[in-house]
């Protein structure tokens, strides 16, 4: 079950950060040109799940995050964390589809597995050992009504 994370989730989203290995440092929020690392800063908890999109994907426990972000409202980054690539997956698929009318970016390091399974996306360049990936918007799809439901 894919939910939005609120205050009273952030017990939840702690132990998540705490308990799960960020394998290639990407869980941080880039403040004023620094990165900003969210394992052991409950301020910055608190912050992301008061200011910005933050889902979380349940199954029996916290199993997966993802962190939608931007800067200054410049460019809309994901941040994805999880305990198996698959549910960062599924998380990424239900984010695109809740707000795929923006762009939306994703950095991450060249060795994640995901860089290989975003088909999604479209790499714009490496820097350094990451490489930045873009989605650019989707326009809504809206069902038309079918004759007679007029």
């Amino acid at each position: 079950m894919i939910i939005k994370l609120k205050n009273k989730h952030f017990l939840d989203f702690k132990y998540f950060l705490d308990t799960t290995p960020d394998i290639h440092m990407e869980m941080y929020i880039t403040e004023n040109k620094q990165r900003i690392f969210l394992k052991g800063n409950i301020n910055l908890i608190k912050k992301i799940i008061k200011n910005y999109l933050c889902y979380g994907l349940y199954d029996g426990e916290l199993k997966a995050v993802l962190i939608v972000y931007s800067q200054k409202n410049f460019r809309t980054y994901l941040k994805v964390l999880g305990k198996l690539t698959s549910r960062e997956l599924d998380l990424i698929k239900f984010i695109l589809w809740k707000i795929g009318d923006r762009d939306n970016y994703i950095k991450l390091k060249t060795k994640n597995q995901l860089v290989e399974r975003m088909t999604q996306f479209t790499n714009i360049g490496k820097r350094g050992l990451e490489v930045l990936l873009f989605r650019k918007k989707q326009p809504l799809k809206l069902l038309s009504p079918k004759e007679g439901d007029i």
